[in-house]
């Protein structure tokens, strides 16, 4: 439907966008370009609030008639006139009398939501929608997100020094980013709509959280965030106009003063069991604050920072809230998740995994599993080898599963009486046997053995260092939470992950048991919730801080869901909820996931999937494309059939 010249004319139009980001707040930053006969007679993007959208900026400037032309634009042209910048986009395009319309999507802005492509077919003209929508996608996602869930886009800045702090003990300011690293701070908030920050870094360092030393064609919004209304005067952050602070005091007096200074003062209620500023409740007042915010970014300290991430209005995660499964026992089901068929035998996705992306590290294995026992585990949660195992794909690909206790691995330190230089002897000639039998059989799993001999022995040096966590700062181990300390829990083994992730290790697989609630439930599943809440939120941050997540795809969830309503006796603090396939949830962040998305719809009764069905399969699928797979070229030969991890099944989502 698309050709060569309309992607190429449209990627021009993307270009243009750019360069109205942080600028055409609050109307998302849109890009056009007039083709006649070939050739750019005019272009143009959206100008600030009020001002010409890129349409009209785009007709302005042509060079010759648009009469018969081609109008490339980012986004669906808009259907509301307005004083301040003339008639509606698409009413400028019909009275042009262009012949084609090229949108990447509909705007679903209440003012617009398909009025505008409504208008120009009416009127005849060719109306082509979908080109590069998913790059327009992610460049407008921050003006999605507020027209569809009426809250920013926040990003979360967060500097860190290399042990990992983000601030001097003694509370005094200091810088700990370099200058090319504070130019991109720069760079970043002359992009976004508004900055925010908290009372307490407000108070310790004083910021003006203005744009500096980089282009800049508007300030951004100064919000900050100051519950009791603690803020000084003379603070720079009161100084020059254009701030807001957000609060959850009534004193009226004070509001007023600020008011007078030229200070907007917004009261935002607070928490009913905490007693302080409601988060969503203030995310939602901003994105109608000024015709609407869309992308704040956050620079403050650990505190609010938790709590933003803890009130899930930070946009890393995307929720998939749809999942599906046929299985509906634990063995079963957790199988299929892992090998894409209920029946035991087939290889993990971790082997797959291994088989396709090999190893990045040669002293590591590829795919690790590191296994942990819930504060609500029961003796009947169990775990089988043969979920992280290789199946028919050769054994080198199977999960290696390290212990809490004693070796990481069985059998990695030397027996007593017996040396390095001894073991490697001992290596040599039985791997000289080994290449003998090889060369005789052409068996590949000799092969393998031989290599998994000498990764054996190199990982006799490699995993002592990998799993001493004595480098690590009392900073990351208060960030992942009090049980990081102790071997085996959760909140250890999401240490460990991350130390794996920075050493090149491919696949890294936490198996967490306790969560098959029949009873107990009020009690079991607050202690399961305490083992794994701030061991995720910290992973995630790790990753972000040392610049990994990017490239990391974090995936949390498991079999299958539970029913909504009670199972058993029905008592104030104990009852349970069985068994349910039909739609259950997972999240996912990193590695090209788009954040902040909520993906699937059930019922009012969470029984069945209304919207955007996601099966084991389609997940497994969306994985390994997230991995760069293509899930039905990914296959292994074995008894005379191309065997796959989707099977003859999945969709990418």
């Amino acid at each position: 439907m698309f050709s060569a010249a309309d992607h190429a004319m449209m990627a021009r139009a993307i270009q243009l966008g750019e360069q109205a980001r942080g600028v055409a707040t609050p109307n998302p930053h849109v890009g056009c370009v007039i083709v006649k006969r070939g050739r750019i007679i005019g272009e143009g993007f959206t100008q600030s609030g009020g001002r010409p959208h890129a349409e009209a900026m785009a007709l302005a400037v042509c060079t010759e008639s648009p009469e018969g032309a081609t109008i490339y634009s980012t986004l669906e042209p808009c259907a509301l006139h307005a004083k301040s910048r003339g008639p509606a986009c698409s009413n400028l395009l019909i009275d042009a009398k262009v012949a084609r319309v090229v949108s990447a999507l509909h705007d679903p802005f209440e003012g617009v939501d398909g009025k505008g492509h409504e208008r120009l077919r009416d009127a005849n003209i060719q109306l082509d929608i979908g080109l590069m929508e998913a790059q327009v996608r992610d460049q407008l996602k921050a003006f999605l997100a507020r027209v569809s869930r009426m809250r920013p886009w926040v990003t979360l800045k967060v500097a860190a020094s290399m042990d990992g702090k983000t601030a001097l003990a003694n509370g005094q300011s200091k810088w700990i980013t370099s200058a090319d690293a504070r130019r991109d701070v720069h760079l970043l908030r002359s992009k976004v709509c508004a900055v925010m920050t908290g009372i307490g870094t407000a108070l310790a360092d004083d910021p003006s959280l203005t744009v500096r030393d980089v282009p800049c064609v508007r300030q951004p919004l100064r919000i900050l965030l100051d519950s009791r209304l603690d803020v000084r005067d003379g603070m720079q952050l009161l100084c020059g106009g254009n701030s807001l602070i957000v609060t959850a005091t009534g004193d009226e007096a004070r509001a007023t003063e600020l008011s007078m200074r030229g200070v907007d003062v917004m009261r935002i209620p607070t928490e009913a069991v905490k007693g302080k500023t409601d988060l969503i409740a203030m995310m939602h007042a901003l994105a109608q604050y000024r015709g609407g915010l869309n992308h704040i970014m956050v620079e403050t300290g650990a505190k609010l920072n938790a709590s933003l991430l803890t009130a899930g209005v930070v946009d890393d995660l995307c929720f998939i809230r749809s999942m599906h499964t046929e299985a509906i026992n634990h063995d079963p089901a957790v199988t299929f998740l892992q090998t894409g068929a209920q029946q035991p035998g087939r290889p993990s996705l971790g082997a797959w995994a291994s088989y396709g992306l090999g190893s990045e590290n040669e002293n590591l294995p590829a795919f690790v599993v590191l296994l942990s026992r819930g504060s609500a585990a029961r003796p009947a949660d169990p775990l089988y080898a043969r979920l992280w195992g290789s199946g028919f794909l050769p054994s080198n690909h199977q999960g290696v599963a390290f212990r809490s206790s004693g070796d990481p691995v069985l059998y990695l330190s030397n027996p007593p009486g017996l040396d390095a230089s001894a073991r490697r002897e001992q290596l040599d000639a039985i791997g000289a046997l080994n290449r003998q039998q090889l060369d005789r059989q052409l068996d590949p799993e000799i092969a393998t053995r031989i290599a998994q001999y000498e990764m054996a022995y190199r990982m006799q040096t490699s995993v002592p260092e990998l799993t001493s966590l004595r480098d690590e700062t009392d900073a990351t181990f208060t960030a992942y939470g009090p049980q990081a300390r102790v071997p085996g829990t959760f909140a250890a083994n999401c240490l460990l992950a991350r130390r794996m992730a920075e050493r090149g290790v491919r696949f890294i697989q936490l198996y967490h048991r306790g969560w098959d609630q029949h009873y107990n439930l009020p009690s079991d599943l607050r202690l399961q919730s305490q083992d794994v809440d701030q061991p995720c939120a910290a992973l995630i941050r790790d990753l972000q801080q040392r610049g990994l997540l990017d490239d990391t795809l974090v995936i949390w969830g498991g079999e299958f869901g539970r029913t909504t309503y009670s199972q058993g006796k029905l008592e104030a603090t104990n009852y349970g909820r069985d068994h349910h396939g039909r739609c259950f949830t997972m999240w996912m962040a990193g590695g090209g996931v788009r954040g902040g998305l909520l993906h699937g719809e059930t019922d009012d009764f969470c029984y069945n999937v209304i919207r955007d069905p996601v099966h084991v399969h389609d997940l497994n699928a969306t994985i390994l494309q997230q991995l760069g797979f293509d899930h039905t070229r990914l296959t292994f030969r074995f008894q005379g059939r191309d065997f796959r991890l989707t099977d003859v099944h999945g969709e990418v989502v």
